[in-house]
């Protein structure tokens, strides 16, 4: 947290949104003597580590259309997504993950919601033409 404070500092624009979300997500593996480190996690897990809004936009790169992801709860789109790129999930895909915790405080389980989850901004409403 402490780069993205510094990063909005240095560069004001540099990170946001759901680029915060994801970078707050992937701090624990990334510290020193954290108990797993981003290496160790495989490709169903670091899914999981991005937010709902990336999600669906792998899944677009993944060949699948927007709207059949728009509904679908996130382990859902994690599923499609891998199954695009040849990766077969014969578990339940745990939604949330658990999180470690940053030096012994607490941490949520939970990532916050992400943009996609959020009301939409109404000057960006306005920029949309009425027939999209």
């Amino acid at each position: 947290r402490s780069f993205i404070g510094w990063a909005r500092l240095m560069r004001p624009g540099t990170v946001h949104g759901s680029q915060q979300q994801y970078l707050v997500n992937l701090e624990p593996y990334l510290r020193p003597g954290a108990s797993r480190s981003l290496h160790d996690l495989d490709q169903l897990e670091r899914l999981q580590l991005l937010p709902r809004r990336e999600l669906r936009f792998w899944a677009l790169d993944s060949g699948i259309e927007a709207s059949r992801t728009s509904h679908l709860p996130t382990s859902d789109i994690i599923r499609l997504v891998l199954e695009a790129h040849g990766v077969q999930i014969t578990e339940k895909v745990p939604i949330p993950i658990e999180v470690p915790s940053l030096g012994g405080q607490p941490h949520a389980t939970a990532p916050a919601p992400s943009a996609a989850m959020r009301a939409p901004d109404p000057a960006q409403l306005a920029r949309i033409p009425a027939s999209a």
